[in-house]
């Protein structure tokens, strides 16, 4: 994981506000913590009632070469 932009929603989907924070390689504990996340997500099964979000995550990831 490169970078993470978190920015607010506004009224709708195409309503994203400017970044509200950004985390990159020199913050290299709070992305720790996105990668945490990540990993220790779980699924759970079922049909999610889902709402319009408060924040979009843009999260960029250092591209690999599997050759």
């Amino acid at each position: 994981m490169v970078s993470v932009t978190v920015s607010k929603i506004g009224e709708d989907m195409n309503d994203v506000k400017e970044p509200h924070i950004s985390y990159g390689q020199e913050n290299a504990a709070e992305l720790q913590t996105f990668v945490d996340a990540i990993q220790k997500a779980k699924k759970v099964n079922g049909i999610v009632d889902i709402v319009k979000p408060d924040f979009l995550l843009n999260i960029t990831f250092r591209k690999q070469n599997n050759c």
